[in-house]
């Protein structure tokens, strides 16, 4: 066979095999989505080989479908395995690129994530931060994300009795989900339900009041009944933590 006759047919293998793999990440999503886990992840992995036989272990399809596996172990509750497998894809991404990226942003975001769920504070708090200094970088200063991580930054800080800490993070989220999403979103009422609270254990009436007024017509405007707005002296509910949405991470 001629050199370029043997040179086509390795293109065309090549291709064939990052058809393969596209075709397998699409399956895992679809069984992602149906509740699959298990077969998510079997068909995520057969993906993440041959993506690492096209291209090596130093490239981006790995590191996307490295998240994709991540994600399904998380719902499976493989925390730790879904750890280390999201370090990996944070290491790889930070080799690979120059400039601060939403989608490293999304990986700090859920390592940080799975520290604060395991009860480890300072490990999540370390991660949040760096996840805020790479949103703010790639996204601006006013992006959903952004206060996003400022709310769990927020919780995090409340968690640790650390009200003054808890309060300027509530307060900055508070600011962006109000540029974002409009003062009138039950999102802003939950963030003034948090500062609400704090207020109150600090001693300041007036804006106690203030904050649970707000929160409380938010709720009612948006057909929510009274019970969305939680008064207390501890924590005593909990609101699930959201996760930011990436480009290249569904």
């Amino acid at each position: 066979l001629s050199s370029t006759l043997v040179a086509r047919l390795q293109r065309n293998f090549a291709t064939e095999k990052v058809d393969i793999a596209n075709t397998l990440s699409s399956i895992g999503f679809v069984r992602h989505q149906m509740g699959d886990y298990p077969g998510a992840l079997e068909f995520n992995q057969e993906c993440l080989r041959l993506r690492r036989e096209i291209g090596g272990d130093m490239n981006e399809d790995v590191a996307v479908t490295l998240t994709h596996i991540a994600l399904v172990l998380l719902k499976m509750n493989m925390h730790d395995i879904a750890l280390e497998v999201l370090m990996e894809a944070y290491r790889i991404r930070k080799s690979l690129q120059t400039h601060d990226t939403r989608d490293i942003a999304f990986n700090l975001y859920n390592i940080a994530m799975i520290y604060h769920h395991k009860g480890s504070y300072e490990h999540a708090l370390v991660f949040y931060r760096e996840t805020a200094r790479v949103e703010e970088s790639a996204l601006g200063k006013a992006h959903r994300d952004l206060g996003i991580t400022f709310y769990n930054i927020g919780q995090i800080h409340y968690q640790r009795g650390e009200m003054e800490l808890a309060l300027q993070n509530f307060d900055r989220a508070l600011q962006i989900e109000c540029d974002c999403l409009g003062e009138n979103h039950p999102t802003c009422a939950r963030t003034l339900n948090e500062i609400g609270n704090i207020e109150l254990q600090l001693g300041n009436v007036t804006r106690v009041v203030e904050c649970f007024t707000k929160a409380l017509r938010i709720y009612r405007k948006a057909g929510m009944d009274d019970n969305h707005l939680v008064i207390y002296g501890r924590k005593l509910f909990r609101f699930e933590v959201v996760q930011p949405n990436a480009a290249g991470a569904a």
